[in-house]
């Protein structure tokens, strides 16, 4: 019976049919069952309570297996999902889930992404350091092909931009593009660089490294406006008075960017 309510609420799961998995699961778990079928029974019913925005509920769900069955199979997983479950009501104990996680479960292949919301916690209370070594730890753990290492290398340059090091966030940028130079956020990391190279009065390089940056449809669009503006003033300072015009309309037509951020 048990291995019954547990098979027909996971169908039920797959069908999106959630208030039907928590009728079976409680009812499994009325009967008492044994490890592991309980805490399969509790995760199901977590995933279940999380889709339907009961954040509170599932996170109780998913803190039962973990306080009850550290041995459990899919411990990191159920981690990960309290995580993400707390995240909506408790940010702060979200990351802390998020580093238990990443530091117990080194081996998980969901260490590399906790490191990273743990540095983007970081980022939002203003430990730009720490922030800096938790997008190292995402960027050490995730493999070359995954997207998650270039934006961890991306993060932790801006992590030291706010830091204040602006030669240790230039040469991440540059390693970056380095590694991935077609990436999402390669323009977006040009900009940067060439915008060190505009505080230096480097301005032929500057200019440069924003016109590939401005090729690119990829790149965002407050560092866009940015883009241009330097650009036409690197331009203009260079005497190419044609081009810095033509960056200036370009940069007119742009809505005005709040402020040079992320």
């Amino acid at each position: 019976a048990p291995q019954a309510h547990l098979l027909r609420a996971s169908l039920r799961h797959q069908l999106g049919n959630d208030a039907g998995v928590i009728e079976d699961i409680g009812a499994l778990l009325a009967t008492s069952p044994a490890e592991p079928a309980r805490s399969d029974a509790l995760y199901l019913r977590g995933l279940s309570q999380a889709r339907r925005q009961e954040f509170s509920a599932a996170a109780e769900s998913f803190r039962t297996i973990v306080n009850g069955n550290a041995a459990y199979h899919a411990v990191d997983r159920v981690l990960y999902e309290l995580a993400w479950a707390e995240q909506q009501t408790d940010p702060a104990a979200a990351a802390a889930t998020f580093r238990h996680l990443a530091e117990k479960h080194p081996d998980s292949p969901l260490a590399a992404e906790c490191w990273f919301r743990v540095g983007e916690s970081q980022l939002e209370n203003e430990q730009p350091a720490a922030a800096a070594e938790s997008f190292a730890q995402s960027e050490s753990l995730a493999t070359d092909d995954d997207a998650l290492k270039e934006k961890s290398l991306h993060r932790k340059a801006w992590a030291f931009l706010q830091a204040g090091d602006t030669r240790r966030s230039n040469a991440e940028f540059t390693r970056q593009v380095a590694m991935f130079p077609k990436g999402a956020l390669a323009a977006d990391a040009r900009v940067m660089m060439a915008e060190a190279h505009f505080e230096e009065k480097q301005y032929g390089t500057a200019l440069a490294g924003y016109d590939k940056a401005l090729a690119s449809e990829a790149i965002s669009k407050n560092l866009q406006a940015v883009a241009l503006l330097h650009a036409a003033q690197a331009a203009a300072q260079l005497e190419q008075w044609d081009k810095s015009i033509r960056l200036l309309d370009r940069a007119a037509a742009e809505p005005a960017s709040p402020h040079l951020s992320q």
